[in-house]
């Protein structure tokens, strides 16, 4: 079961995104490129804190002028359960029984196709931008694809 609504979940967790929207937000970018989702999957609100930092740290080296955005929220609230791991634990915890945990973070949930990070650049950084895109996918836990579009002014 999915748990998504946070007045009924007592301590959930906020999400470890700080920033979603990073970059000079009103400049005029003529290309753009999305990281999509090329299967449906579960993405830890970690691994996209560690997308949005590879990406700021790679493209505020190089360029003054980007914009970057993470398209979702993660409102999936994760459980876990804890393990007790010394000998005669088996006496001592009830195993899977009644496991329903204790909340441990947030998760997004994203279906095929579906939109996870947008960033906005000029026509003429689009091929760093690409191969930055291409090296931050294996952050992800799932496959993604990166799409590339022109902006019409």
């Amino acid at each position: 079961m999915v748990y998504t609504r946070k007045e009924y979940v007592h301590g959930a967790p906020s999400p470890t995104i700080t920033i979603f929207e990073m970059g000079d937000l009103k400049g005029e970018y003529n290309a753009e490129l999305v990281i999509r989702a090329a299967e449906t999957g579960v993405l830890s609100d970690r691994s996209l804190e560690a997308l949005r930092v590879h990406v700021n740290r790679a493209l505020g080296a190089k360029t003054e002028k980007f914009y970057y955005k993470i398209s979702r929220y993660p409102h999936v609230i994760l459980r876990g359960k804890k393990w007790l791991a010394f000998a005669g634990a088996d006496r001592i915890s009830s195993g899977m029984k009644k496991a329903f945990g204790k909340p441990s973070g947030r998760a997004l949930e994203v279906r095929k196709n579906q939109e996870i990070a947008v960033v906005r650049v000029d026509k003429s950084e689009v091929e760093y931008v690409k191969k930055v895109l291409k090296s931050v996918t294996p952050k992800l836990p799932i496959l993604s694809k990166i799409e590339i579009k022109e902006i019409q002014n």
